[in-house]
C-alpha cells in the first residue's frame, strides 16, 4: 500500500475523491467520515460501494456510513457502464465501479485492497490508501495522532502490513 502515487501529488486531490468499500468501513470504524472532506475534498462513492457497505445494517460500519451521507460527508453516485472502461473483471464490483467513476471524472481513488491498487495505478489513476489520507490528515491538522487510530483498526481487525504502519508513523512524526 503507497502512499501516494509518485505521478501525480496530493494538491490535485482537492475537488473531490473516490472510495472504495475498504477505507469507508475503516473510516466508519475510526467514526472519521468526515475527514477527506476535510482535508481533500468531496467524497464520492458509486452505488455500488454503498450498497456493499451499508446492505446489511448490522454491518460494521454501515450505519456510520449512512449518517455520513446523511450528513453530506460524502455522495452517493450512479453506477458507471462498465463495458466502456478498461477494467478486468477479476475485481470485485465495487472496486470495479470505484475505478469507472475515478476515470470518467478524472478523479483520485481511495482504495486499500493491493491487486485493485495495481490496475487502478495501470489505468493511471492516483491512488492511496486509508494510512495514507490519515497521514494527510494529521498533517493538516485534523488528527492529533495516528498511533491511536491504527490501534482502533487493528482492533476491528483491518490489517496493516506492519512496513507501511512503520512508514506512516515515522512520516507522522510519531516514531524514529
Amino acid at each position: 500500500m503507497a502512499l501516494t502515487n509518485s505521478r501525480r501529488s496530493w494538491r490535485i486531490w482537492m475537488t473531490c475523491l473516490v472510495a472504495d468499500t475498504g477505507p469507508l468501513i475503516a473510516l466508519a470504524h475510526l467514526q472519521r467520515l468526515d475527514l477527506p472532506g476535510q482535508v481533500l475534498g468531496q467524497l464520492l462513492v458509486p452505488e455500488t460501494v454503498y450498497l456493499e457497505a451499508t446492505f446489511l445494517p448490522l454491518k460494521p460500519g454501515a450505519l456510520a456510513i449512512r449518517a455520513a451521507r446523511d450528513n453530506g460527508w460524502l455522495e452517493i453516485v450512479a453506477d458507471q457502464t462498465l463495458s466502456d472502461a478498461p477494467i478486468p473483471s477479476l475485481l470485485g464490483e465495487g472496486e470495479r465501479q470505484a475505478m469507472a467513476l475515478a476515470l470518467s471524472i478524472s478523479a483520485p481513488l481511495l482504495m486499500d485492497d493491493a491487486q485493485a491498487r495495481r490496475v487502478a495505478r495501470r489505468l493511471g489513476l492516483a491512488v492511496a490508501g486509508t494510512c495514507g489520507l490519515l497521514l494527510k490528515a494529521k498533517q493538516h491538522g485534523a488528527v492529533p495522532a495516528l498511533a491511536p487510530l491504527l490501534a482502533t483498526l487493528d482492533k476491528a481487525g483491518y490489517f496493516i502490513a506492519p512496513a507501511l504502519r512503520d512508514t506512516v508513523l515515522k512520516k507522522a512524526g510519531e516514531q524514529s
